[in-house]
């Protein structure tokens, strides 16, 4: 869950040149729109599947430091009209690249979404240039399925992972 205050350090975020390359889809918004987005995504929270493709929302999940609980990134599943399926999305303050936390956000958001929603595919995009979080799917358990054209990004690399394959490799 998102809280007001967390949306000054996503606006943060959004500053970030080198962090906003490669999050696609990612626009300018003032704080006002971020909080309004938080709520909607707060009071749309729920752990239905069919709400999430039929409304096209997301599921995201705030990340916050262990330490003090400051909002440092977020974490979800989101319906993506470009791929036409449900997509793992990630992002995290640039300060905090490097320390394995997108890895375990994502590999926690893939064991919920398997284990609770039910979800037979988790799709998910990246930037070539994006050597780091294409290690990360990886490492998750994505199989790299093929290059797509991407809005504002060009040609980038699609990953797909089914719960199968998933269940015959993880033991949780």
């Amino acid at each position: 869950m998102h809280k007001n205050e967390d949306a000054y350090a996503f606006k943060e975020m959004l500053k970030d040149e080198i962090a906003r390359k490669y999050t696609g889809g990612t626009v300018d918004k003032t704080i006002e729109e971020i909080i309004e987005y938080f709520k909607k995504l707060n009071t749309g929270f729920t752990s239905e599947l069919n709400t999430i493709i039929s409304n096209k929302n997301n599921f995201e999940f705030a990340i916050v430091n262990n330490i003090d609980s400051k909002y440092i990134g977020y974490c979800g599943i989101q319906y993506c009209d470009t791929l036409n399926g449900l997509e793992l999305l990630y992002g995290l303050k640039r300060e905090y690249w490097g320390q394995g936390l997108a890895f375990e956000a994502a590999n926690t958001v893939i064991q919920y979404s398997f284990k609770h929603l039910s979800l037979d595919i988790i799709e998910a995009v990246v930037n070539p240039e994006n050597i780091a979080s294409e290690k990360i799917l990886i490492k998750c358990g994505f199989r790299y399925d093929k290059k797509i054209e991407w809005p504002n990004q060009g040609k980038v690399k699609k990953y797909k992972m089914d719960k199968e394959i998933w269940l015959t490799t993880t033991s949780t």
